[in-house]
């Protein structure tokens, strides 16, 4: 479980990075009526980072709230005394995390390193193991 988080956070970084350090290669250029006019550009020089940024968060939040509604349809459908909802607990990790994806979103349109550091602090929040359900899996076994 730790490799997705980690995956996520590099991506994010190195998305930021490449769109901060803009490339050097020609954007695409047309003719109008004799004028050149530039339709399209490096992605760099078109899009700030705070753009795909905020759109990373986007994602990682809507990610983070089917999570919780598929983690709360199970348990309404196994009952509140479930392994699951006993393994889960509050669950603070889940609930943390739309929240700060949510900051991130914003915190992408002042500086995309912002949303960069929260992304980075929910990753770190999931690297720690959450042997809660292997907890509670074991307890049921005995």
């Amino acid at each position: 479980g730790t490799a997705l988080p980690l995956l996520s956070v590099g991506l994010a970084v190195a998305l930021c990075w490449k769109l901060e350090h803009k490339s050097d290669e020609a954007g695409v250029w047309a003719a109008s009526d004799g004028d050149d006019i530039k339709v399209g550009q490096t992605l760099g020089e078109t899009m700030p980072a705070q753009g795909p940024a905020a759109l990373y968060g986007v994602v990682m939040l809507m990610a983070g709230i089917a999570y919780f509604i598929l983690q709360q349809r199970i348990i309404a459908d196994q009952g509140a005394d479930s392994l699951l909802a006993r393994a889960v607990g509050s669950d603070w990790k889940g609930r943390m995390s739309p929240p700060l994806y949510a900051l991130a979103i914003g915190g992408a349109f002042l500086s995309a390193w912002i949303s960069v550091g929260l992304y980075v602090l929910v990753a770190l929040l999931w690297l720690v193991p959450d042997r809660r359900i292997e907890r509670v899996l074991a307890e049921a076994e005995r």
